[in-house]
């Protein structure tokens, strides 16, 4: 496994750096933080032309490593929102005579630790390590929606994250949420724009970001990483697939 680890990071590494005739030095020592943003953007790089292919919305859940805040202050109380390392993922980039379900499976096949399925709607779920279902599987007695959370996907997603009764689940389960970015642009509620409904019942948290994901035809990324204390911290993002 180690090996393997070693061969794609210098893969991960070229994929940035390759194309410039760029070599890192065999000394350096990549920050966490940088090696996860890399290895995230070349799951991305791989999943968004598949993921176009099928034509529907998607999913992706990983499982991440926690990274600890060195200096936590009154701003920062908790966790930022790079505290989730993504994970190492082998990725192909993929086919052109591959469409559906197959096109993303594609991209996939050289992970053992990756599952790719379609839920009953068609949305494709890719689960990348084994990712809990306990939060997400928390069920939302009424979730009611202002105009600008049902015509914007970021505010849909806090406001699920601020339903109550995922807040309960949260303070039960033992989750925490990442800090929230907030640099968005905000679309006015208009005639013909995609939007959700103002309400839903009964309908749990997946179910809900699976919605979103559906509603503004794109992927809803889901991470979550467990502490040595027990807690759980999660983080939610939403990506056009434009």
């Amino acid at each position: 496994m180690q090996i393997r680890q070693a061969a794609l990071v210098v893969v991960a590494l070229w994929i940035v750096l390759g194309l410039q005739g760029q070599v890192p030095p065999a000394s350096s020592q990549p920050e966490p933080r940088d090696m996860s943003r890399i290895y995230k953007d070349n799951v991305w790089t791989c999943l968004l032309p598949a993921l176009k292919a099928t034509g529907k919305a998607g999913r992706l859940y990983y499982r991440a490593e926690c990274r600890p805040v060195q200096q936590p202050d009154s701003l920062h109380p908790y966790y930022l929102p790079d505290t989730l390392l993504f994970p190492l993922t082998a990725v192909n980039a993929p086919l052109r005579d591959k469409t559906g379900l197959a096109a993303v499976q594609y991209v996939f096949r050289d992970d053992k630790e990756v599952t790719v399925t379609k839920g009953k709607s068609g949305i494709i779920k890719v689960r990348i390590g084994e990712v809990s279902d306990a939060i997400l599987q928390t069920k939302m007695i009424c979730l009611k929606l202002t105009p600008d959370e049902r015509y914007n996907p970021g505010l849909a997603i806090f406001a699920i994250e601020d339903a109550r009764d995922v807040q309960d689940a949260m303070s039960r389960l033992g989750y925490v949420c990442t800090e929230r970015r907030l640099a968005m642009l905000i679309t006015q509620p208009a005639k013909g724009l995609p939007h959700l409904p103002s309400s839903m019942k009964n309908i749990t948290m997946d179910a809900a970001l699976d919605a979103v994901a559906e509603t503004f035809k794109g992927i809803v990324i889901y991470g979550e990483c467990r502490q040595s204390d027990g807690t759980s911290i999660y983080d939610i993002d939403f990506r056009p697939c434009s």
